[in-house]
C-alpha cells in the first residue's frame, strides 16, 4: 500500500511543479502582450505584437490576448495548488495507514441493547418533574 500512495505523492507534486511552471510562462507571456507593443510602420519586421495599422486596434487585440494569458494563469495556478494540497494530504493518509498498521488492535467494546416493549404506557402523573 506504501508504494501506490508514495507513487500517487509523487504523480501530484509533479503536476504541481508543472502546473505552476505553465503558469508562471502565461503570466509573463501577459504581461510582454501589455507592456512590450511597437508599430513600426516603415519596417514592419520590426514591429513587436502590432496585427493591423492602427494603434487603437493593436491595443485591443493585446488587452484580449493578455486577458487570456491571465485567465490561464490563474487556471494552472489553481490546478498547481490542488495538486499539491492532494499531495500534502494523500502523503498525510499514507503516513497514518502505515503507523496504524504496526499499532496494536484494542478489542472491541462490548455494546448493551436495550429495547423498549410497544405495549409500555406511562401514565403522565408517573412523570418526573421538570
Amino acid at each position: 500500500m506504501k508504494s501506490k500512495t508514495s507513487a500517487a505523492v509523487t504523480v501530484l507534486f509533479f503536476m504541481a511543479i508543472l502546473f505552476y511552471i505553465i503558469s508562471f510562462v502565461d503570466l509573463s507571456k501577459g504581461f510582454d502582450k501589455m507592456n512590450h507593443y511597437h508599430n513600426n510602420e516603415y519596417f514592419p519586421s520590426k514591429s513587436v505584437n502590432a496585427y493591423v495599422g492602427g494603434d487603437a486596434y493593436n491595443y485591443i487585440i493585446n488587452a484580449g490576448y493578455a486577458t487570456g494569458y491571465f485567465v490561464l494563469f490563474a487556471g494552472f495556478f489553481i490546478s498547481g495548488t490542488l495538486c499539491l494540497t492532494g499531495g500534502v494530504v494523500a502523503r498525510q493518509v499514507g503516513q497514518s495507514q502505515t503507523a496504524e498498521e504496526g499499532a496494536p488492535q484494542a478489542a472491541p467494546a462490548e455494546v448493551h441493547v436495550q429495547t423498549v416493549s410497544e405495549n409500555t404506557s406511562v401514565e403522565l402523573d408517573e412523570l418526573p418533574d421538570i
